[in-house]
């Protein structure tokens, strides 16, 4: 399956790991060839005993609601050509955020780390290609 998706062009490639994939033969290989990945069974845990230490249970706690959760967050070129957060961190995406360690300071400073990144990749073009 890795090796098909080389042979598309994809460069980088990430997985989530469910427990069928779980094994340290296959996790050393994915690792070996520099595939990204995400064992979902870590992430239930996290999620778990966060919900665990909170009064009521909500259900954007679920790997799947969480990971669906956290995809809303998104970064988009404004008008001066500089990449920025679409819309602040919501109180749900903050929570989730909590069980992993994290916070919006934190998905703020990766925020701008990244569009410094492709603002030096642009060669400091504002607007990509002119």
């Amino acid at each position: 399956m890795l090796q098909k998706a080389k042979s598309y062009g994809y460069r980088h490639c990430g997985f989530i790991l469910d427990r069928g994939y779980f094994c340290k033969p296959n996790i050393r290989y994915m690792d070996s060839c520099g595939y990204e990945f995400i064992i979902r069974s870590r992430l239930y845990t996290l999620l778990k005993d966060e919900t665990e230490r909170m009064d009521k249970r909500p259900n954007y706690m679920t790997v799947p609601a969480a990971l669906k959760e956290l995809d809303k967050i998104e970064m988009v070129r404004q008008y001066d050509g500089v990449y920025r957060l679409d819309h602040a961190v919501t109180k749900t995406q903050k929570t989730i955020l909590k069980a992993f360690g994290l916070d919006s300071d934190d998905v703020h400073s990766i925020a701008v780390s990244i569009s410094e990144t492709l603002a030096a990749q642009s060669g400091g073009k504002k607007y990509g290609k002119n």
